[in-house]
């Protein structure tokens, strides 16, 4: 257990660097994709629920102002 723990730290204090040449050797020799990886742990924590948070409001960004909708002359 303790060689399990020492690992997971290992793991964790990775540079990105590092990690990309981990993502290369699962995939090149034991044909471990990470993207799947990460979908298959992540999939069902997001079906129950708990995990997942359903987000209620949203900010809305303009890529650009656009043509003027309206007009600022009077009308009548």
């Amino acid at each position: 257990m303790a060689d399990l723990k020492k690992f997971a730290e290992d793991l964790v204090n990775l540079s990105v660097k590092e990690v990309n040449e981990l993502a290369k050797i699962l995939k090149d020799e034991y044909g471990i994709e990470p993207a799947a990886a990460a979908v298959a742990v992540a999939g069902p924590a997001a079906e129950g629920g708990a995990a997942a948070v359903e987000k209620s409001t949203f900010d809305v960004v303009l890529k650009a102002a656009g043509g003027a909708k309206t007009s600022n002359r009077k009308i009548g």
